[in-house]
Order: C-alpha cells, then structure tokens, then sequence
C-alpha cells in the first residue's frame, strides 16, 4: 500500500508547505493529515556526493537523540483549524529532505565563540573554546584572530543532511505547551520533529590556521566543531534537550567461525 495515498507529491516541501494546506474550505482532517507525514517514506540520497577530492572537505556524521531535531519552527502555518500543525520545518526545496541550512549551522557555531556574545559573557566563552581547543592539542591559540578565520575568511559551511537511520520514516509529532497565563491550562501546539535514531552527515570546507607558530588544522577545526554540536546541540528548544546528537555505535560484523 502507498503510505502517500493522501498527498499526491513525492516531496515534503512541496507537500507541508503547500498540499498540507489545500482543501481549507471542506473542513480538512488535519489529524490524518499528520499521520501520513509521519509515514512519509524519504529517499536516501547520497549528499556532498563528488565533493571528498575537494582540498579541505571534511564531514561529521552524528546521530539524533531523544526527543528529537527541530529546524526551521519559525515559519509558522498561520492557521487556527483543529490538530493542525501551527510551526514550520525546513525541507530542502529540490528533494524535500530534512536539512540543516549551511548559514544557519555557521551561525550557531559561531555563537559559542567570544566574539558574538555580549561583553559580559565573553570571557566564559572564549575559556570555553581554549578548553576545547587544548583537548585537541591547540595550545596558545588566539581566539578572535581563529574566530576571524573561520568565520569571516576562508571556511564554508555546507550544511547536514539525513544519511539513514532504522527505516527511512523520519518524521514524528511532537507538542509544546507554552503558559500564556499562570493560572489557565495550556494549549498545546502541534509540531513535527526529526525523530532520534536518524544520522546526518555535517559538511565543511575547511582550511588550515596558521598564524606565527600557531597553527588549527582542518581536522582540528573539524574535531572543534564536533565538540561544540555534542555540547551545545543545533536547531531549535536546544534548551529543553532538542537538536542533540550522539556519535553513531560502529558495529563490528564477526563471522561464525565453524
């Protein structure tokens, strides 16, 4: 049986953004319109494909976690019908894949250097890019001219994209329930998430930090970027544990011996 009898696309953008919201006027069953994004089957698509002979490719692969991944929740369906689901997602436009943007994963990144944080929080950042940056054996590293590199300079941010995971359904309800006032209860409002158990692969185009005797390979700066998204998380409601990331178990295939 087709799990997309209700909607006729084979792309979620195409079928959040637009199919999810046609039939307004016939009192739409919003509820079974969430089902079936849930049971949604996504193509396997091999990103950043043709790109590892490119100087200074490097890529992540992580793993979501409970409760999940939200992206892109601020473009909201301006719609008040029953169960229907009132923030947005970001699906790549061409093949409707969840994604990451590639500005919006240089944008979290950087927020965690000194440089973007308000004067008072900035020493308590800059301490923790130098605790990271000495795991890695980068010792007396001056961040601001590192955060100026990277940021500004040289290095690009492609972005992550879903790789696999158990199955390829990939998409879960889930609700918040904000307090408007302190003494009503709260209306939940509807959202769809990445389920956890889904890898994404993060892609960079990095190149070395040199600077006297200082020095951050690309590697480094990759194993860096690596720390901050297990630490910090990506995405939205990192706050309340969403957008955090496991490195996937790489299990090992013995043969039977006879």
């Amino acid at each position: 049986m087709n799990d997309q009898k209700r909607y006729r696309s084979r792309n979620m953008n195409y079928i959040f953004n637009i199919e999810y919201m046609e039939d307004l006027k016939t009192s739409p069953n919003f509820e079974e319109k969430n089902k079936e994004i849930t049971k949604f089957q996504f193509k396997k698509i091999r990103f950043f494909q043709g790109m590892e002979s490119i100087p200074g490719f490097e890529t992540i692969e992580l793993e979501t976690t409970y409760p999940g991944l939200l992206i892109g929740t601020g473009g909201a369906h301006d719609l008040n019908e029953k169960e229907v689901i009132k923030c947005g997602f970001t699906f790549d436009y061409v093949t409707g894949i969840p994604y990451y943007p590639g500005s919006s994963l240089k944008g979290i990144l950087r927020s965690y250097f000194p440089g973007g944080r308000p004067e008072n929080e900035k020493e308590e950042y800059e301490e923790y890019i130098k605790s990271i940056l000495q795991e890695i054996h980068c010792e007396n590293i001056k961040i601001d001219d590192l955060e100026t590199q990277i940021f500004d300079n040289s290095d690009v941010f492609l972005g992550a994209y879903p790789v696999g995971g158990k199955g390829n359904k990939w998409m879960e309800l889930e609700y918040i329930t904000p307090h408007k006032k302190i003494y009503q209860n709260p209306i939940p409002i509807n959202l769809i998430k990445v389920k956890p158990g889904v890898k994404f692969k993060f892609g960079f185009l990095l190149s070395d930090y040199v600077s006297g005797d200082q020095r951050v390979t690309a590697e480094q700066k990759k194993e860096l970027f690596l720390r901050i998204i297990l630490d910090m998380g990506v995405g939205a409601k990192t706050n309340v544990g969403f957008g955090k990331f496991k490195t996937p178990v790489k299990r090992e295939v013995f043969e039977k011996k006879r």
